[in-house]
């Protein structure tokens, strides 16, 4: 059940998000300034289509996102609050598993592959089940 519910969650952030540049001065960056980041990608995750059927809509998706994350790093890498990073350590996560799974569903994979998956990504847990929390309580 819990490996279930971090993989929706984990898929929802994973939506197809506007790739371009974001204006964030990284001399004055403020914490609510990485917040109000978060919560833009946060919130625009939610509403888009995620881990269709299609695979090329899958890859441009998925390729946006990214786009975005970089981004965001490229901008303000030191002034990027804790809640940003954990969004980014997400992205990282759902990208070990598209490149080990291609996409496929959860309920597809089998149980092996997803204890070794979950090995792999139990350092970044923590910040998936932290970044469930900011996102209801901040957004």
């Amino acid at each position: 059940m819990f490996k279930t519910g971090l993989w929706v969650f984990a898929v929802l952030l994973l939506a197809a998000c506007s790739a371009s540049s974001l204006n964030l001065p990284p001399d004055t960056t403020t914490a609510a300034e990485s917040e109000a980041v978060f919560c833009a990608m946060y919130l625009n995750a939610q509403k888009l289509t995620h881990n269709s059927s299609s695979p090329e809509t899958n890859q441009i998706s998925w390729g946006r996102h990214v786009s975005l994350a970089r981004n965001l790093t490229r901008v303000a890498p030191r002034q990027v609050e804790g809640a940003v990073w954990d969004y980014l350590h997400a992205v990282e996560a759902q990208a070990l598993q598209a490149e080990q799974f291609d996409w496929v569903a959860v309920e597809e994979l089998p149980v092996s592959a997803q204890q070794i998956l979950n090995h792999q990504l139990r350092g970044l847990q923590g910040g998936v089940n932290s970044l469930a929390s900011f996102g209801r309580a901040r957004c």
